[in-house]
């Protein structure tokens, strides 16, 4: 896992997650870590799925969140 050392990194990072989701290209949970360097703390950033776009009724029918 790589070590994203700026704000704007972190920041274009997740924005490519999130688009990319749409074509479920990324597997979830996501996990980044960032550090902005030395003698700073360390977080490590997990970026979970928690709804889908889409649920089946009780008939089996298929429909997609508006």
């Amino acid at each position: 896992m790589e070590t994203i050392k700026s704000k704007r990194t972190l920041h274009s990072k997740i924005k490519q997650i999130l688009e990319n989701n749409l074509e479920d290209k990324i597997e979830f949970p996501c996990e980044l870590t960032f550090c902005e360097g030395m003698g700073e703390p360390v977080f490590k950033i997990s970026i979970e799925k928690s709804q889908e776009d889409h649920f089946v009724d009780e008939k089996g029918q298929k429909w997609v969140r508006a």
